[in-house]
């Protein structure tokens, strides 16, 4: 499944793999955002990401941070920290 976001839709991104993945309130957040109907995943076993929509939305994705950051800069958008 292909979901494309708009850059300026786009709150966060946010690892699957480390310390973020690990962390109790992320497992929390996405459990209240599974539980409201907010969380699509489109990464199937794959996950490596979660972005975070201003519209409430979180997408599991199949794609490093990093490459979606990389993506992002490709295509004109700007915003975000490093």
């Amino acid at each position: 499944t292909n979901v494309l976001l708009r850059g300026k839709d786009i709150i966060a991104i946010i690892g699957r793999k480390g310390p973020a993945d690990k962390s109790k309130i992320n497992k929390l957040f996405l459990q209240e955002k599974a539980d409201n109907g907010k969380l699509v995943n489109i990464a199937s076993d794959n996950e490596k990401s979660f972005v975070v929509t201003d519209d409430e939305f979180v997408y599991i994705s199949p794609i490093s941070p990093q490459t979606l950051k990389f993506r992002s800069k490709n295509k004109g958008f700007s915003g975000g920290s490093e």
